[in-house]
């Protein structure tokens, strides 16, 4: 799994180094991982990523060297903002979304997410004015975590991470439990720890010298109170075209193809979109689950009829004790 990890404020670089390694060294799991640190006077940011997702080193800098950003997840359908963005003088060395978003916020300040279309979570540090700024996408679909402790500001994709620093207490929050018994979820910005936050869905946060000076909201999810009545014609012609473009939004490009394949509705749609406007293009096709079970059996019968490459990953029945480490730190980071 990859992930991030990060602090801004009173430390030196040698210490930060030290911290950063534990923070870094908290989110590495058991595959094969690759690690990038950098550190600072007063900042400390780096990932762990599997070896082949890295084709630039981050945090990406801009060529001034004046802003950098680390970034976890992905964006789609970004070619028009990227051109606008080359038109407008800046130059790229890659196609890598990090790289992107340090040009973004450059054109367009903190609007710069306005832009931006994907599941991500990331950070822009500013050596010169030494402001942290934490940011993700509308759903908050990929979590950050942060901490103030004393006079400096940690953030992270795992709480575990955040964990590597001693002075972090770690005193329960007893009103996350009950929302979490009640709810199967914490409200707010709450986590497990008190001291410990996720940031909201679409903000963006401003710290500077281990506090928080600003944050916002760009964006609000809002629900129509009454829907209107259409012929299911209609509305099966409308969920098509919803499909159809953010499948063409987020297909893989010049990548191979890959889809987790359990036989139920969802996978089966995505499946055929790829048949449809993907063509002759390879494809390989993953599922877990039992031996015998259904999904195993009804995905196998759609690989065949798609001629994907398909793998069936079989789990024995001691795969949550093997697997228990990995499986306990996902909810809660």
């Amino acid at each position: 799994m990859s992930g991030f990890a990060g602090f801004a404020g009173s430390i030196s670089p040698a210490e930060g180094e030290t911290l950063l390694g534990r923070m870094l060294s908290a989110l590495q799991g058991d595959g094969a991982q690759s690690r990038e640190l950098y550190c600072a006077q007063g900042i400390g940011l780096g990932r762990v990523t599997l070896d082949f997702e890295s084709k630039l080193a981050q945090p990406a800098w801009n060529e001034a060297k004046t802003v950098c950003v680390l970034l976890l997840g992905e964006l789609y359908g970004m070619t028009r903002v990227r051109q606008r963005l080359v038109e407008a003088g800046h130059r790229f060395a890659t196609d890598v979304d990090a790289e992107l978003i340090v040009h973004l916020y450059e054109d367009c300040g903190d609007n710069f997410v306005d832009h931006l279309n994907g599941c991500f979570a990331g950070a822009i540090w500013q050596p010169h004015s030494e402001e942290l700024i934490l940011f993700n996408d509308p759903i908050g679909s990929r979590s950050l975590f942060y901490a103030l402790v004393g006079d400096r500001v940690l953030f992270s994709s795992g709480v575990r991470a955040l964990l590597a620093e001693p002075s972090l207490p770690r005193a329960r929050d007893p009103v996350a439990i009950a929302q979490m018994l009640q709810f199967e979820y914490m409200l707010d910005s709450r986590t497990y720890l008190a001291a410990v936050k996720v940031l909201a869905p679409a903000t963006v946060m401003h710290c500077c010298k281990g506090e928080v000076t600003a944050s916002r909201r760009y964006c609000r999810l809002v629900h129509t109170p009454l829907q209107q009545f259409l012929p299911e014609a209609e509305l099966l012609e409308r969920l098509y075209a919803h499909l159809a473009t953010a499948f063409e939004r987020q297909a893989p490009g010049a990548l191979p193809a890959g889809i987790n394949l359990s036989g139920g509705l969802d996978s089966r749609m995505v499946m055929a979109l790829w048949l449809q406007f993907a063509g002759d293009a390879p494809m390989q096709t993953f599922t877990f689950g039992a031996p015998g079970a259904d999904d195993v059996h009804l995905a196998a019968e759609l690989a065949s009829i798609s001629h994907s490459a398909h793998t069936s990953v079989l789990l024995r029945p001691d795969f949550v004790q093997r697997w228990r480490t990995n499986a306990s730190g996902a909810p809660t980071g």
